[in-house]
């Protein structure tokens, strides 16, 4: 106010790029080609509501995945490490993955699928040959769920006729949660 302006100057905190604890940007990519080579799978049923979300084995934590997978895949590569909230930060907002099991069952062909689509021994021959075989499932899998939806609907147009039972017994079996279907 004494030099005349109105509002007060800007803060400056924070802009002189003096940064003592900012991490090195291979540490920060390091991260991420790491969060990127981890096997994932998506969710055999809720893909359409959102087929972004991929899933990590649900014995996983982001603590576990940092403390024992993420220093020996720094220690391998020698790639300097960023610390654990770090981590966790880039893995929330940049990723979107989740841990738990999803809510409906996966196939154990689509799990076999993406582990050796994953696989980095595989060549590109063989990734190229087993995607195609997943997509080609996607497809069959698909075409079952719409037979499912076009046969209730008959049903209920001519319920005199028709009629469709369809059961999930994975929901009524007392078990451990298992993510795949042959089990039971």
């Amino acid at each position: 106010m004494k030099q005349g302006f109105a509002v007060p100057k800007e803060d400056g905190r924070g802009k002189y790029g003096n940064y003592p604890y900012k991490f090195q940007d291979e540490a920060v990519q390091s991260v991420r080609e790491f969060l990127n080579a981890i096997p994932k799978y998506n969710s055999h049923y809720s893909r359409q509501q959102n087929p972004n979300k991929v899933y990590l084995d649900c014995d996983l934590t982001t603590a576990s995945l940092f403390r024992d997978k993420y220093f020996e895949y720094c220690n391998e590569k020698q790639d300097p490490a960023v610390s654990e909230s770090k981590f966790r930060e880039i893995f929330v907002s940049e990723f979107n993955i989740g841990f738990k099991p999803p809510k409906s069952d996966t196939c154990s062909k689509c799990d076999g699928f993406l582990i050796a689509i994953n696989n980095p021994e595989l060549c590109a021959e063989e990734v190229t040959e087993r995607k195609q075989q997943y997509e080609l499932h996607l497809i069959k899998a698909d075409r079952g769920q719409n037979m499912i939806g076009s046969l209730t609907a008959l049903a209920k147009e001519n319920s005199k006729d028709h009629h469709v039972i369809a059961m999930d017994m994975q929901q009524k079996f007392p078990t451990p949660k298992l993510t795949v279907g042959p089990p039971f």
